[in-house]
C-alpha cells in the first residue's frame, strides 16, 4: 500500500537538515512544494503553530542541546544563538523560557531541569506513520 506523500513531516526532516542556513518561508514551502499559504494553513492546522515557528522550535532545541553540552561550556550563549541561526533577543529569550522554563545563562547554571519536547514526538509520530 503506497502512503501518501506528507508535507509537513517532509518539512520536519528537511528542517533538521538546514537548521544551521538562514531560511524564508518561501524556502520552507519550496522543500516541500507547497505555495508558502498553503504550508502555513497545513501547519496551523496540524500544529497550531507556523512553519516559521516550527523552524525556530527546532532551533531552540538545538541551541538548549549545545547549552547543556560540556564540549560548549565554554562558549558564550551568544554564539550559540548564533550557531543555531537564532536572534539574541527578548522574543528569543521568551521562546526559551516558556520552553524550557529558565533563561540560557540559568539553565546552563542548573537551576532548573527542562521540559519534554513536543517535537520529537510529533517528529516521530509524522515519521512512522
Amino acid at each position: 500500500v503506497a502512503s501518501a506523500f506528507d508535507p509537513l513531516a517532509s518539512l520536519l526532516v528537511w528542517m533538521k537538515e538546514h537548521l544551521q542556513e538562514s531560511l524564508t518561508l518561501a524556502d520552507l514551502a519550496a522543500a516541500v512544494g507547497l505555495s508558502a499559504r498553503r504550508l502555513q494553513e497545513l501547519s496551523q492546522k496540524r500544529y497550531g503553530l507556523s512553519p516559521m515557528e516550527l523552524l525556530r522550535q527546532q532551533r531552540l532545541e538545538v541551541f538548549h542541546a549545545e547549552l547543556l553540552d560540556p564540549a560548549h561550556a565554554r562558549t558564550s550563549v551568544a554564539a550559540l544563538l548564533r550557531r543555531s541561526q537564532l536572534v539574541n533577543s527578548a522574543a528569543t529569550r521568551q521562546a526559551f523560557e516558556a520552553r524550557y522554563g529558565d533563561t540560557p545563562n540559568a539553565l546552563r547554571k542548573g537551576s532548573k531541569a527542562p521540559a519534554a519536547w513536543p517535537l520529537r514526538f510529533i517528529g516521530s509520530q509524522a515519521s512512522s506513520s
